[in-house]
C-alpha cells in the first residue's frame, strides 16, 4: 500500500491504522499531531483511523526551544519521518 507522509511517498506491505504506523516508527502518539487528507485526526482516533491507499498524512511533533536563560521557551513544529 502506498501513501504520502510529509510529502514523501511511503510503501507498507499491509493496511494499518495511524496509531499502528506511529508505533512502527517508534513515535509517541502523545507528542504528535496528525492530519490525514486535510483533516486533523484526534489522538483518541489514531487506532481507529485506517490509512488508505493514496492517503496524504502530515505528522508534526511539538518541540520546546528558545534562548537559554530566556524568559520563555518557544514551541516549534518539526516534521516527523521527513
Amino acid at each position: 500500500m502506498r501513501f504520502r507522509v510529509n510529502g514523501k511517498e511511503r510503501t507498507v506491505p499491509h493496511a494499518l491504522s495511524i496509531g499502528a504506523y506511529l508505533r512502527e516508527l517508534g513515535v509517541n502518539p502523545l507528542a504528535v499531531a496528525v492530519e490525514c487528507d486535510g483533516a486533523i485526526v484526534a489522538r483518541e482516533a489514531f487506532d481507529a483511523t485506517d490509512i488508505t491507499e493514496g492517503a496524504r498524512l502530515e505528522i508534526v511533533r511539538m518541540m520546546g526551544g528558545g534562548a537559554e536563560g530566556g524568559p520563555y521557551n518557544r514551541a516549534t513544529l518539526s516534521g516527523v519521518c521527513s
